[in-house]
């Protein structure tokens, strides 16, 4: 999935599987879900800000989720957790209704610096999904992730943000 195709994240927590589900919706009403664990969350919240433009990293500073801000506290116009999630009964789903189980995630930088995450499955015959996100996208994904957290009661500690360079990239930096 491209980054003029994402039209909404959605992430919710499900106390019972004690996970994350991340649902993504294309433009042409097509969602992807999956699973994603505690540890594969702190992974992201850790790696996606090295990945980002010195702009996105200074914005994502700002907003110390460690200190208990919340997105709604600090009033963030780019994400919206009271606007309603527009996928319905109608929208396809090609990975089915059930979210996939990620085992593997990876990440890459495309020519015009947009990130690209690579979920998928362990197995060979396992899926792959990518999404790709401008800087915009990647910032908005990472602050849901970071308050889906403080919802969940994870503590998570993410790291600050200039304390460890950014990997050179290889074809896919894989984080596990």
């Amino acid at each position: 999935m491209n980054t003029n195709s994402i039209a909404q994240f959605n992430i919710q927590f499900d106390a019972v599987e004690d996970r994350l589900q991340l649902r993504v919706l294309s433009r042409d009403n097509t969602e992807i879900r999956v699973w994603l664990t505690r540890r594969y969350v702190d992974l992201l919240l850790n790696t996606m800000p090295q990945q980002l433009s010195a702009n996105s990293q200074q914005k994502l500073q700002a907003w110390q989720p460690n200190k208990g801000h919340s997105l709604t506290e600090q009033g963030s116009d780019d994400v919206r957790f009271g606007e309603q999630y527009l996928g319905s009964e109608k929208t396809e789903r090609p990975l089915g209704d059930e979210p996939v189980l990620v085992s593997t995630i990876a990440y890459r930088k495309q020519e015009n610096d947009y990130l690209v995450l690579i979920f998928g499955q362990a197995d060979e015959e396992g899926i792959k999904m990518q999404i790709s996100l401008s800087d915009d996208l990647a910032e908005n994904l990472w602050q849901m992730l970071a308050e889906a957290c403080r919802i969940a009661e994870w503590h998570i500690s993410i790291k600050a943000i200039n304390d460890s360079p950014a990997e050179p990239y290889t074809e896919n930096n894989v984080l596990h």
